[in-house]
């Protein structure tokens, strides 16, 4: 385990060649401003020394649909732009991945 993944919560990866940790997404309603947590587990990538974001960034998590069901359980149309969400280390409580100021 590299130095850097010291600072991460490692979970059980299903995969024996990839490691996975614990992040907090906060996800904001940006029409109300309502912000809420939901934990969840992420890939490490060993070349950037942090979660990968691309699912959050262009996967199915940038979709406001599952953005939603995360929030509060909302099943809505598939759009962007009505949440933002911001991906945080809860060991250390660091945005490593930010979408709105908090």
């Amino acid at each position: 385990m590299n130095n850097t993944l010291k600072n991460w919560i490692v979970v059980k990866s299903p995969n024996p060649k990839e490691v996975w940790v614990k992040i907090i997404a906060r996800i904001k309603n940006n029409k109300t401003g309502q912000i809420k947590e939901y934990e969840t587990i992420e890939i490490w990538n060993e070349y950037t020394n942090k979660p990968y974001t691309y699912n959050w960034e262009e996967g199915n998590y940038s979709c406001d649909c599952n953005r939603a069901l995360m929030f509060d359980g909302s099943d809505i149309p598939c759009s962007t732009g009505k949440f933002s969400v911001n991906l945080v280390n809860p060991k250390t409580n660091k945005v490593f991945y930010k979408e709105f100021d908090e």
